[in-house]
């Protein structure tokens, strides 16, 4: 038992290991494209996931990227992004266990997403509230809270966010022993998910395990624990995992059977460790302690027991109780006053209406004067309709010339590129063969007498016809490159930049992986807009240095081309409306992207493509 213990904690410390050696390599990568991105929303996604990355791992980083996030949502005012923003600031706070600021947080939060009617995201809001209520013992008002967001998440048919304030209704009811309830909303609870509902799947059915053991179902649960343990991934869902191992160690207690207790709640208790699951930690010493005093360990028991006791003492401060009563204190008089200006505007409401009746005889006399009126205003109001939908319709007639515009573009640009690719076979098939053949016989050809002068024009036409049939290859190849048909979008760009690197302009290139099977259109389309942004600058530029940077996300394609060099007016550039321009935008509109110049005179340039996939 101790062996395959030891291997147990081998394996989760090298889990945790390649785990924290990934997180670090992406935090690592977010933070160069903070560093070297000068647009704003790359910018605040990229403190987004650095947020998500280091949650669970450095809660206190995790809130310092959040604020940071936050403060670029409110520096860009956008009203969305910094609800969501104060959203996960209540997150963060719930993790320090500072539950007044997140809180505060949280019905800020609320309130945009109340006003602006946006149920889905509303019902989570409502399950952080709930959730902060709960950390500090006040299960009226998280029961409440939990309840709200589980009406809205299953009005709006949002399965997950339905399931997961089920489970949290289910754990009040759990608390205050009313099992038949609890069960009945777990039970709710695992019929939303699926298994591939990954980590949620794992979360609820783990909880649904506890309750099966507090209704004395102990063998139904035993069976449900152990199937999440065979579909737990240690590094996506640890939490589930030492959950499950402790409620299993519960059962082994209750079947007598300590040594097993032992074994699982040690599990549980390393991974929570390794991990910095703190409140987990602290709930398995306490049981760990029992049980060692069962089987006999006293020192491990003593050891741990002074441990336990250090950290309770840190955990119960008086002062952080104080604090958190005075924030609920502060929001529940709130409330209470909301609710008394609700009764006086309901007062005042009721009191118009009686002025309405006592000045009903007043209105009677000018009811007619009001017809008149009412039936000149109907009049104009008819006028304005017959206008407003004449002005639709143009606008319809308009939008119709432009779809067919783009229609008749995007023909274009498919059949200059079919053309492209006939004539790119024609010169590399018919006149590239048959240079090669001039150049066989040609090479035939032996001069024997004929005296130095032949022998220098012998040469000379030689390494014409050879600089002829490069040259058809390399028109052949820029009309329609061989690359492009077998290898992937992402290995072509490599060559574009490594034939920049070869003019002696430092390239430095920067491509994800695209999870996507691009149609040939779209990827000759992409790879023509970013072989035409290498043209400028290997033309006009005069950069010394290149970055190339390519990334998914959301199924958008973001590339970004930057450069050291003299920089251009964009407006400028716009004016005189040259090929280049045209053929570049062109090719945006026929992929439904979106293109953004960052270029001032002397300080370089900065493009990034925004293209949907697939």
């Amino acid at each position: 038992m101790f062996k395959l213990l030891l291997s147990f904690v081998f394996i989760i410390l090298i889990t945790s290991s390649f785990a924290q050696s990934d997180e670090k390599k992406e935090v690592d990568s977010l933070l160069q494209i903070i560093k070297r991105s000068k647009n704003d929303s790359i910018i605040m996604d990229a403190y987004n996931k650095l947020r998500r990355a280091t949650y669970y791992s450095n809660s206190e980083k995790s809130l310092n990227y959040t604020k940071k996030f936050l403060e670029y949502a409110q520096k860009n005012k956008y009203p969305l992004e910094t609800a969501i923003g104060q959203f996960y600031m209540g997150n963060a706070y719930v993790t320090q266990s500072e539950y007044p600021k997140a809180l505060n947080y949280y019905l800020k939060s609320a309130d945009y997403f109340e006003r602006l009617q946006d149920s889905t995201r509303l019902s989570s809001v409502l399950n952080g509230i709930g959730a902060a209520y709960e950390k500090n013992g006040n299960d009226s008002l998280s029961l409440k809270y939990f309840l709200k967001a589980h009406y809205l998440a299953e009005k709006m048919g949002d399965h997950r966010r339905d399931a997961l304030a089920l489970n949290n209704v289910a754990n009040i009811y759990k608390r205050r022993e009313k099992i038949k309830k609890a069960l009945y909303y777990q039970q709710k609870a695992v019929a939303n998910l699926t298994p591939n509902d990954v980590p949620y799947y794992g979360l609820v059915q783990t909880n649904l395990g506890n309750i099966l053991i507090d209704d004395n179902q102990t063998q139904q649960a035993k069976q449900i624990l152990e199937e999440v343990l065979k579909t737990c991934d240690f590094s996506e869902d640890i939490l589930t995992f030492i959950n499950a191992k402790k409620s299993l160690g519960f059962i082994a207690i209750e079947e007598e059977d300590y040594t097993k207790a032992v074994g699982l709640m040690e599990e549980a208790y390393f991974a929570a460790t390794e991990n910095e699951f703190f409140e987990q930690r602290y709930d398995l010493m306490g049981e760990l302690i029992k049980l060692y005093s069962y089987t006999g360990q006293n020192k491990k028991g003593l050891d741990l027991s002074f441990v336990y006791s250090n950290i309770r003492d840190s955990i119960f401060s008086d002062e952080r109780d104080k604090n958190l009563s005075e924030a609920i204190q502060k929001y529940e008089s709130a409330k209470k006053d909301k609710s008394i200006a609700e009764q006086k505007l309901t007062i005042q409401k009721e009191q118009r209406t009686r002025n309405w009746v006592i000045f009903g005889a007043i209105a009677l006399a000018l009811f007619a004067l009001l017809i008149y009126f009412f039936l000149r205003k109907r009049l104009k109001y008819q006028n304005l309709i017959n206008k407003q939908s004449e002005k639709l319709q143009q606008q319809k007639i308009a939008e119709m010339e432009q779809e067919i515009k783009v229609m008749a573009l995007n023909s274009m640009i498919e059949g200059q590129e079919a053309e492209r690719a006939r004539i790119a076979k024609d010169l590399h098939d018919g006149l590239g063969g048959l240079l090669s053949t001039v150049k066989s016989h040609f090479s035939s050809i032996s001069i024997i007498s004929e005296g130095e002068k032949y022998t220098k024009i012998y040469n000379k036409t030689n390494d014409l016809i050879d600089e002829a049939c490069l040259e058809v290859r390399r028109i052949s190849h820029n009309m329609m490159p061989h690359s492009l048909t077998i290898l992937s979008l992402e290995d072509v760009i490599i060559d574009l930049g490594e034939s920049l690197q070869q003019d002696g302009i430092k390239t430095t290139i920067e491509i994800s992986k695209i999870p996507f099977i691009l149609d040939d259109t779209k990827k000759i389309m992409i790879y023509r807009l970013i072989q035409e942004l290498i043209s400028n600058i290997r033309k006009h530029a005069k950069a010394n240095n290149v970055l190339l940077q390519l990334f998914i996300h959301g199924g958008t394609m973001t590339f970004t081309i930057e450069d050291d060099g003299v920089g251009f007016d964009k407006n400028d550039a716009y004016k005189k409306d040259g090929l280049g321009v045209k053929s570049i935008f062109s090719r945006i509109q026929y992929l439904n992207g979106k293109i953004d110049y960052d270029c001032q005179v002397g300080k370089g340039c900065s493009v990034t493509l925004q293209i949907p996939l697939p």
